[in-house]
């Protein structure tokens, strides 16, 4: 089975947070990205146990089809931009609106996670690894060349040169 994947951050609205009696929202980590390649029975039942699943009885795992192959790279890749809110229906059902994430928490997003850089939550499986190792390797690139001759081997100032 091959796979690129990311991580995600989905902020909660109306849903508190509390660990040693901090209290605060809901930013929920998941993982999202597509498989492409052979995969058995065992393999998709392996993958499904390797996730648990989230509020409201949600499943682990999602799986649909791809048609759109732009689509579903930009949908994994996309950046964070709403918020949610998580509610019970009248019939015992969940759901959940989004709505824009304000800029305060656009900020605490970015107070949490700002010692990590994008490339460091995102990750191929099988064929999938080469293919962002060369992903990688083509921003470097262009990052370096955009720097006035920086070396994309040596250049500690380049965002992407702390992928390994």
């Amino acid at each position: 089975m091959n796979a690129i994947l990311s991580v995600e951050f989905a902020y909660y609205h109306n849903v508190d947070y509390v660990d040693d009696g901090i209290k605060g929202r809901l930013f929920a980590p998941h993982v999202q990205g597509f498989l492409w390649g052979h995969s058995t029975r065992a393999d998709r039942s392996e993958l499904a146990a390797s996730f648990v699943g989230g509020m409201g009885g949600s499943h682990g795992v999602h799986r649909k089809a791809i048609y759109d192959p732009y689509g579903a790279v930009s949908y994994t890749f996309k950046a964070p931009m709403y918020g949610y809110s998580f509610y019970r229906r009248r019939d015992g059902s969940y759901a959940h609106r989004a709505k824009a994430l304000p800029l305060s928490r656009h900020y605490v997003l970015w107070e949490q996670l700002h010692n990590f850089s994008w490339p460091q939550m995102v990750f191929g499986v099988g064929d999938g690894e080469p293919i962002l190792d060369a992903v990688w390797a083509d921003l470097q690139k262009l990052w370096c060349q955009r720097a006035r001759g920086w070396d994309a081997d040596t250049s500690p100032f380049s965002p992407l040169n702390i992928r390994d």
